[in-house]
């Protein structure tokens, strides 16, 4: 017995003799072999030459076929163009008889905006509207909403987007909508 992982010689193995019997001779020649093949063949398979193989020319239609749009898009409509939401754009409203209350989220500039469809009338005695104060109130002051029109805005608390903040918001909205006037109805985005 031999020892682990060390290599015995073997004797050669005998090789076997072949014997030519009928039934080699009975394979078809490489002629016939043709002959059957290009009679199962559809017309123009056996039409290639190798000589005027061109793999460039494969890859180029390949990727022509497959090339995507400019956009990353490929629809069946063509390109179509892409519509930013209006920012800030209103997140409810609320309609009275003759003025309406809008209050608006802005994620570019992270505040809330309010604004009303007509100025409402001061006082009697000259003092400010009590929805304006109510507003004030609030933390909202008198800015630039970034077209060149102004509202009264208010950045969200801590830099960042509240829930709570913003429902805390909506109450105020209407609590200014009935302020102004009796309310006919309410326009709310879903939460």
């Amino acid at each position: 017995m031999a020892k682990r992982g060390r290599i015995v010689p073997q004797a050669p193995a005998k090789e076997a003799t072949v014997e030519t019997t009928s039934e080699t001779s009975a394979l078809p020649s490489e002629a016939t072999a043709l002959a059957l093949t290009s009679e199962t063949l559809p017309p123009g398979a056996t039409d290639f030459d190798p000589a005027s193989f061109e793999p460039s020319e494969i890859v180029n239609q390949v990727a022509e076929a497959t090339r995507m749009p400019e956009n990353g898009r490929q629809t069946e409509q063509g390109s179509r163009q892409f519509t930013p939401a209006p920012d800030p754009f209103d997140i409810q409203s609320v309609f009275t008889d003759d003025n309406a209350v809008h209050l608006g989220n802005s994620h570019r500039q992270r505040a809330y905006y309010v604004h009303f469809d007509h100025k409402p009338a001061p006082g009697s005695d000259g003092s400010k509207h009590p929805a304006l104060a109510a507003l004030q109130d609030a933390g909202f002051k008198w800015r630039e909403v970034g077209d060149g029109s102004f509202a009264w805005k208010k950045p969200w608390a801590g830099n960042q987007f509240s829930y709570v903040e913003e429902q805390d918001n909506r109450r105020l909205v209407n609590q200014v909508g009935a302020l102004l006037g009796p309310v006919k109805h309410e326009e709310r985005v879903p939460d």
